[in-house]
């Protein structure tokens, strides 16, 4: 049962990229991220969130390859980097997830939460709109 703390992590039509692939991914990530949010602020145990965050993980992996696969396809200019920070992000989140699943995760899970949302819609605005714009510009949507 959610103690009242939990903060609907939604998406919003500002970070539409206008690339259908992508925005469905970022749309499923958010429906994840506020899967992950209402475990994590509820009175769930371990066991009934270490699944889903896992898979959480695991769709985010496949999202930053099914993104690499796409900037090596069409040649984008800053892939090397876009993958850095994709990288990043992915080894932050295992970090995030393995201390949620460590039992230490109730008086930080506000902090926990505010990360996650926070690093998708950074890199959706900060990153990906520059790939969706290079994409649009070659005919891809």
């Amino acid at each position: 049962m959610n103690d009242g703390n939990h903060s609907t992590l939604v998406w919003t039509p500002s970070l539409e990229l206008g690339v259908g692939s992508l925005d469905r991914q970022h749309r499923e990530l958010f429906g994840r991220l506020d899967r992950a949010s209402e475990l994590l602020t509820g009175d769930a145990d371990a066991g009934a969130i270490a699944s889903p965050l896992r898979e959480l993980v695991g769709f985010t992996a496949m999202h930053f390859d099914t993104e690499r696969r796409i900037m090596q396809a069409h040649g984008f200019p800053d892939s090397a980097a876009h993958g850095d920070q994709h990288a990043e992000l992915l080894n932050q989140l295992r970090r995030v997830v393995a201390y949620a699943l460590s039992g230490a995760r109730r008086p930080q899970a506000p902090k926990i939460l505010r990360f996650l949302g926070g690093w998708l819609a950074r890199d959706i605005v900060d990153h990906d709109r520059q790939l969706a714009a290079f994409l649009r510009a070659r005919g891809v949507d």
